[in-house]
Order: C-alpha cells, then structure tokens, then sequence
C-alpha cells in the first residue's frame, strides 16, 4: 500500500504559533498478491501451514481495518506521552493517528508538524472530520457531535459547514457515513458506532445484565477526590 502526504490543516495554537497537522491517506488500497516466498531477512523459505497463516491474517486486516472505523476515539492519557516526549516549538512528530484525537491534544505544545499516519483510510477522514468541526463549528454544535457522539441535523451541518473542509478522499467516507451522528437507533451515539463502539457496548451489556453493578459503576465515574475511589 502506498501512501503521500496530505495536508490536513494549519491550527492555530492558543498562543498564536501555527501547528501543522498532515496525514498519510492511501492513494492504492487495492489487495496485493499475498504469495510468500521467504520470510523477510531470513532467507528461508516459508512452510505452507506459515504461508496460509499469514494469508489469513492479511485477509482479516483487510476486513477488520479497510471499510471499517475501528477506533472512534483514543484511549491513552495524551498528557502522559507530553510529558514523557516533553514536545515544543520546533519538534517534528510522526505518530499513528488512530481517532486523532492525540494528535490535537499534542498541538497544545506547539510542535512545527505532525504527520498523522494510519492503514486504515478511514481514521484519517475522522481526523480531518474533526479538525473542520473545530474550525467551521460553534463549540455547542462541535460538543453535540464530538462530545455527546450525537447532532440532530447532522446531514445538514455536515453538507453546509463541515464538507467543504474536507479532502476528496474523506468526502468519499463521510457522505455514506456522517449518519453515525444521527443519534438514531440502538447504537444512539457515535461512541458505539464501529470497533471501539462494539467493544463499548458489550461492556455496557456485561455491566448491565451480568455483573450487574451499574449503579457502583455509575457511583465510581461520579467521583469528583482521588481518595473516593479508594475509599469505595
């Protein structure tokens, strides 16, 4: 799979620096001939049993990343990775973008670039997706969608305000998809729309129906002092 620079967005920082963020689209997804003749560096042939394996796996890549949003937000604390990387002015960082939203958070530091890259197409379009919310949405609207996973007129927000920013590319994803913010049917937020959201709902069953401690959990998550937990 190849991949080119596309230029996302130039934000401003709080304090006026511009930060560029770019991220690698693919401009060739198209699946490769998956024969294998030697493991790489090894100068070994593979046995057929590794041959079918590896097929396998690269098949269900494919499945699991090229038409499907796994990662609907980040889960990692972008503070930690600030502090351990102590980013500022000047820094150039290359980093995996996931749901993108690291990426926003590191621009707080005022890096020169980031260069977001991802395999899967559509983590990129939900970066850009988010950075033309934040450029073209009132900050109540940009918290419906992004916040709550969820905007009522969220088609028309979309083909008014947030479309014209996007690429071509995220333009071909979002126009089948930007009713993941409909609020609609089981999966009413956005936060249990693919992968991650799968993953968020059969936790929300095994807390409701199996374990059954919802009001524990939902005592924990109104905890407002370190030590409450704790004491809990």
């Amino acid at each position: 799979m190849r991949y080119i620079a596309n230029e996302l967005s130039e934000a401003q920082s709080s304090t006026g620096t511009a930060a560029l963020i770019e991220a690698a689209l693919p401009i060739d997804a198209s699946p490769r001939n998956t024969s294998v003749s030697a493991a790489p560096g090894t100068g070994k042939n593979l046995t057929p049993r590794q041959t079918l394996r590896d097929w396998f796996s690269a098949r269900w890549f494919q499945l699991v990343h090229r038409q499907n949003l796994v990662y609907n937000t980040c889960w990692e604390d972008p503070r930690l990775d600030r502090q351990a990387l102590r980013i500022g002015p000047g820094d150039r960082i290359a980093m995996i973008t996931s749901a993108g939203c690291n990426a926003l958070d590191y621009l707080l530091d005022e890096p020169q670039q980031i260069f977001a890259v991802d395999v899967n197409p559509l983590q990129n379009a939900l970066l850009e997706l988010k950075i033309a919310a934040i450029r073209r949405l009132e900050f109540s609207a940009f918290f419906q969608m992004f916040g709550q996973g969820r905007l009522a007129d969220c088609h028309e927000v979309y083909h008014r305000q947030l479309r014209p920013e996007l690429s071509p590319a995220a333009r071909a994803c979002w126009d089948s998809r930007i009713r993941m913010f409909g609020g609609r049917g089981p999966r009413e937020s956005f936060y249990f729309r693919g992968s991650a959201g799968l993953f968020a709902r059969l936790v929300n069953a095994s807390i409701d129906r199996i374990a059954k401690v919802r009001d524990g959990v939902e005592e924990l998550l109104a905890t407002t002092r370190v030590a409450e937990p704790r004491e809990m």
